[in-house]
């Protein structure tokens, strides 16, 4: 979804993976498979992706790291939301979220909650 609104660049592609699918975990090696970009170029952005906590350390496997999307990060909770409205923008006026419908401008107040319970907590 971010893809089609925001263009096809790597760091879109790999955020919009990773929203996608918020409860896999992922190598480095899979993220770039599946986002398909190419290994080099995810580690060029990787360390932004840790710096803004859209991506946490889940477990390691061997050697090897595995990473998934950090859902408690506000930063992801609003690419969330506004992947949201995208969708809600092409369906019409209603969108579901958490398993009901509800209208765009609950959605907007689910975004606005989300926002103030994050700077209340700080």
């Amino acid at each position: 979804m971010l893809t089609e609104f925001f263009r096809n660049y790597p760091r879109i592609r790999v955020i919009d993976l990773l929203l996608s699918h918020p409860y896999t975990e992922y190598s480095k090696k899979d993220i770039a498979e599946c986002a398909d970009i190419a290994r080099g170029t995810l580690y060029e952005f990787f360390d932004e992706l840790n710096k803004y906590k859209l991506i946490k350390p889940t477990r390691k496997i061997g050697n090897t790291q595995l990473y998934s999307i950090d859902m408690d990060s506000l930063a992801v909770k609003a690419l969330n939301a506004f992947q949201n409205i995208l969708a809600a923008t092409g369906i019409g006026e209603e969108v579901e979220v958490h398993g009901e419908v509800e209208d765009i401008d609950g959605l907007f107040n689910d975004i606005d909650k989300i926002f103030e319970d994050e700077m209340g907590s700080r």
